[in-house]
């Protein structure tokens, strides 16, 4: 009689069928929750499924520490190395609250430079206004000085 495996050396997405708890020993009812086929070798089983070396199986390693699928009841996550800590980095400028208003404002200026050169183009290109007619000539005034007398005039009647 074929041995019988124990519990905690059995790969956790072993089931038997109906989703229930494997055979502890290789059998039809027993299926692969990560291989595509029903049907799982009674060899697979003995050599890696039910004899403790499912971590060298192809299937378990193609899983690689992803989330065990929602559906599988009772298994054990795989474990995964610990990950190194990532750095503290500084936020990225566009997540900054003051990077849209600071966009807003470039933009805005940007417009008004484009709108000031298309301005200058256009006024370059066009001919300077003239009017037709005879120059007026400017009225000059001259300025003759006055020497303010050097006494004040006498005041006629007492004063107040």
């Amino acid at each position: 009689m074929p041995e019988r495996a124990s519990i905690e050396r059995i790969c956790p997405y072993v089931r038997g069928r109906q989703g229930v708890d494997p055979v502890p020993e290789p059998s039809v009812e027993n299926h692969c929750l990560l291989a595509a086929s029903i049907y799982l070798p009674l060899s697979h089983q003995r050599e890696y499924c039910l004899s403790g070396r499912f971590a060298s199986c192809s299937r378990y390693q193609r899983q690689q520490g992803r989330p065990i699928p929602r559906y599988v009841r009772g298994a054990k996550p795989v474990p995964v190395r610990p990950t190194t800590p990532a750095p503290d980095l500084k936020p990225l400028p566009w997540r900054q609250p003051w990077f849209a208003t600071t966009l807003k404002w470039l933009a805005l200026l940007a417009l008004f430079l484009l709108f000031l050169a298309f301005w200058r183009i256009r006024m370059r290109e066009t001919p300077p206004f003239i009017l037709d007619r005879n120059p007026v000539p400017s009225p000059v005034i001259e300025v003759t000085p006055t020497i303010p007398p050097a006494y004040l005039p006498p005041t006629v009647g007492p004063p107040g």
